[in-house]
């Protein structure tokens, strides 16, 4: 058995606000691009964005688990010799 494209397409159907379809209608006009292509573009940039998040929120609690954590007097000073830096 071959493994799975993950390029190949695969067809969905779903619902959208008018405004929001009528936003992308516009936006693939002025841009000359299918309306395909900017929702794809536009689900991966999501998805991407929430996988990150997710994984620094499990990150961050398996840092937790382990004892690793700074006190908020801690992160106050972190915070404050990062700033001094910058200036």
């Amino acid at each position: 058995m071959t493994a799975p494209n993950p390029q190949e397409k695969e067809p969905i159907s779903f619902r959208l606000k008018r405004q929001i379809k009528s936003d992308l209608v516009a936006l693939a006009e002025a841009t000359g691009r299918p309306q395909t292509v900017l929702i794809e573009e536009a689900l991966e940039g999501y998805i991407d964005l929430q996988k990150w998040q997710i994984e620094g929120i499990q990150q961050a609690i398996k840092s937790l688990d382990n004892g690793e954590y700074y006190t908020i007097n801690q992160a106050l000073d972190i915070l404050e010799k990062r700033r001094e830096k910058r200036i």
